[in-house]
């Protein structure tokens, strides 16, 4: 776990899971100044930061060494994190396959991102939930 970006007032804080730290730095970049990044190279990382930190939402990868994102997803669900109202997920991965996509909206997730990130369609999308919009999975993975 290492914070990226300042936490200055009400920022949001956004968890970035992912084991390419091309795709983390990238990330952060894009979103340094918006919010607060905190990353993690992994799940094990990532179940870290849940535990000692309260975030505002993740921004997940699915195809990681050991626990996968699905994987991670379905036990943070099942063992409540943040029970009073569950951290808003979305997905970010090079494969947008309907299988993944119906795999992961059975944990509620409120969107996919397509890899490579375009920089404009991860703004909107977190905008999007943070402003309360609700963002289905679109079948293009946009």
């Amino acid at each position: 776990m290492s914070t990226m970006s300042e936490t200055r007032g009400a920022q949001k804080r956004i968890l970035v899971v992912d084991d390419r730290p091309e795709v983390l730095n990238s990330v952060n970049y894009i979103l340094h100044g918006l919010y607060s990044v905190q990353v993690a190279k992994n799940t094990l990382k990532a179940f870290g930061t849940l535990h000692d930190e309260h975030v505002d939402l993740i921004l997940l990868d699915v195809q990681m060494p050991g626990m996968d994102g699905v994987e991670f997803l379905s036990y943070i669900r099942d063992h409540d994190y943040y029970p009073e109202e569950p951290v808003p997920v979305i997905i970010i991965s090079a494969d947008a396959s309907k299988e993944l996509l119906t795999k992961s909206a059975a944990y509620g997730i409120k969107g996919f991102i397509k890899k490579p990130i375009e920089p404009d369609i991860l703004k909107a999308k977190i905008a999007a939930v943070f402003e309360g919009a609700k963002d289905e999975p679109a079948e293009d993975g946009q």
